[in-house]
């Protein structure tokens, strides 16, 4: 069984049940910033960012949100 915990969508970007390299590329492409808008290219859809990696639901995926990922990977 792999942890998810802390994250809200758990932090398995490609839901192939686990949180590894693969998902923490797609945090980097969906890393923002405080109070930015996720914005990676190619693009993925902001909310998809949001559901997965944004742990304090304040509306961005930054460093506090990278915490979280670091404690599940």
């Amino acid at each position: 069984m792999f942890c998810t915990c802390g994250l809200p969508g758990g932090g398995d970007f490609d839901g192939d049940g686990d949180v590894d390299l693969a998902d923490h590329l797609k945090f980097v492409e969906c890393l923002a910033g405080p109070e930015n808008a996720p914005s990676p290219t190619p693009p993925i859809p902001p909310q998809k960012c949001l559901d997965v990696f944004d742990t304090d639901a304040d509306g961005d995926v930054d460093l506090v949100d990278f915490a979280a990922l670091a404690r599940t990977f």
